[in-house]
């Protein structure tokens, strides 16, 4: 494991985890937002779409035909889109929390306990589960003549790399020093006390 210096005595495979969240966030968030979650094309009919969750793209006619934009036709407002639309926005939840709390695990020592680092591993684990519950509705959402596209591959990598936070947080519960920092702090406490109690005898 490469050595990072920031963030003090975390362990390294916190520290990668918490780098691991600023793509899987970024990456799902550009799959959530771009109109190209499947695509409809045939050379003959010179039929170029393309659909996402929000809006779709036409690209049809010649080659020097514009690409226009508009909002989803009644005809792709399906129930199951609605479904896919709610876990992949209920994805943000999760992902959102994990962030927070690899930050704090990293940079705190007073939140540098084995709840916190159990709490990110199953934030992360629910991240990929709402991930795959949108990747299923969405493939049973195809209508013929319509493959899926990039915008839905990129949701599905940045749940990737929610679940690689988590694998790395299950090596971090199992490797790192907890019994070492709960004794570092009892010995802080004991000594802040004990420079309060010789105060007190001067006084």
């Amino acid at each position: 494991m490469i050595k990072m210096p920031f963030c003090g005595r975390a362990s390294e495979w916190s520290k990668a985890a918490f780098l691991s969240m600023f793509p899987a966030i970024g990456i799902h968030c550009a799959g959530l937002g771009t109109p190209f979650w499947m695509k409809s094309s045939t050379i003959s009919n010179s039929v170029n779409i393309t659909i996402g969750l929000w809006k779709m793209v036409n690209c049809s006619g010649s080659l020097t035909s514009p690409c226009i934009g508009s909002a989803l036709p009644n005809s792709y407002k399906t129930d199951l889109l609605i479904i896919t639309r709610a876990f992949e926005c209920g994805v943000i939840i999760p992902m959102a929390l994990t962030f927070a709390l690899s930050f704090f695990y990293t940079t705190s020592p007073g939140a540098r306990t084995q709840k916190v680092a159990a709490w990110i591993m199953i934030l992360s684990f629910f991240s990929m589960a709402l991930v795959i519950g949108g990747t299923v509705t969405w493939i049973l959402n195809l209508p013929s003549s319509h493959y899926v596209y990039w915008s839905f591959g990129l949701t599905l990598f940045g749940g990737s790399l929610s679940m690689l936070v988590a694998v790395l947080m299950i090596q971090d519960i199992r490797m790192f020093d907890y019994e070492g920092i709960r004794l570092r702090k009892e010995a802080k406490r004991e000594k802040r006390e004990a420079r309060k109690n010789k105060r007190k005898e001067q006084y």
